[in-house]
């Protein structure tokens, strides 16, 4: 199925923009990509699987998920950053 196909992301990208939408499911697409790539605790799942998970479990640990994937897009983007010039 379509990613933008799964009813949890219709509901989703239905409450926002289309610009914002297209950024937002861009961007989770690219974090299913990521979890699947290091084998991630949520690799395999679909959104709704994703969404189903986080009702059951109540926990943290999508957001821990989420917030190690932010973690290494900044640390990517930081390590492309010109350096300025040493002043020696």
């Amino acid at each position: 199925m379509e990613f933008e196909n799964y009813p949890t992301i219709k509901k989703w990208l239905s409450r926002v923009g289309e610009n914002t939408g297209r950024s937002y499911r861009d961007h989770l697409r690219l974090f299913f990509k990521w979890e699947a790539k290091n084998n991630g605790p949520f690799s395999g799942m679909n959104p709704d699987q994703l969404i189903q998970h986080q009702k059951d479990n109540r926990e943290y640990d999508i957001l821990d998920e989420v917030q190690l994937y932010i973690s290494e897009l900044r640390a990517r983007a930081a390590s492309r950053r010109p350096r300025p010039p040493s002043s020696s």
